[in-house]
């Protein structure tokens, strides 16, 4: 049997300007091909020698192990350059269509572009991030709030996290309001509870997520093989 050549494409801006490297090998389509629901998709940096974000898609296998089923570097972290990014990837997988959820950070951008092209699927906050992002913003010096109310604020936004129903939820919600200072009321009004039904346990678990809430498995499982500062012939 004749080995099947990795599938590398690179896109490039009307100067001749490289915006896009995408590569997946046979492996990782055939793994895609088999398991297509989850996609578990993070950007990682400083990994390669070049300044570029390399992003990664991982699916989940039916023991739940997990496999990369594609990477590709961007210069821009924009939406357009993640959407030419999506539509090589959709090119090149005749099943996209039966990705159901896509777990991603809040990077709006990554958000904007996995909307517009994968748009029957059912976008997901990972908790990890939703948890740090909520610990970076929630501080004493932007919320002008002292370091007890802080400690107290980061534990009610977990909980929160971890509503197991709709109900709980409003609970915990109602006890913000009522014992939180304003300022993280509004931050978590403006923030987190528009887009609840992407980051709250109860509503996550409705759709196809095996189980995992976050998508931290993706980085681990590139440094444990590849050295930060590698080439990119390295990286391949």
């Amino acid at each position: 049997m004749c080995a099947v050549e990795p599938d590398l494409a690179i896109e490039t801006t009307d100067d001749g300007t490289v915006n896009v490297i995408y590569f997946q090998d046979a492996d990782m389509k055939r793994f895609f091909d088999k398991y297509p629901e989850l996609i578990l998709l993070d950007a990682t940096y400083k990994l390669t020698n070049v300044r570029m974000a390399l992003y990664v898609m991982m699916c989940i296998g039916p023991n739940g192990e997990s496999e990369i089923v594609a990477v590709f570097l961007t210069t821009s972290e924009d939406a357009a350059s993640l959407r030419a990014a999506l539509q090589l990837f959709k090119e090149r997988n005749n099943n996209w269509e039966a990705i159901k959820t896509v777990m991603t950070d809040k990077d709006m951008a990554e958000r904007d572009a996995v909307r517009e092209e994968l748009q029957q699927a059912s976008l997901l906050l990972c908790i990890f991030h939703v948890l740090r992002s909520m610990s970076r913003e929630v501080t004493t010096a932007k919320l002008h709030i002292s370091e007890q109310q802080r400690a107290s604020a980061l534990k009610e936004l977990q909980a929160i996290a971890y509503s197991t129903t709709e109900q709980q939820y409003d609970s915990l919600r109602d006890r913000l309001h009522a014992s939180m200072p304003a300022g993280v009321v509004r931050y978590f009004e403006a923030n987190w509870h528009p887009c609840r039904f992407q980051w709250v346990q109860c509503w996550q678990q409705q759709n196809v997520t095996f189980g995992e809430r976050t998508n931290n498995r993706l980085n681990r499982r590139l440094k444990a093989v590849v050295k930060v500062g590698s080439s990119l012939p390295v990286l391949i």
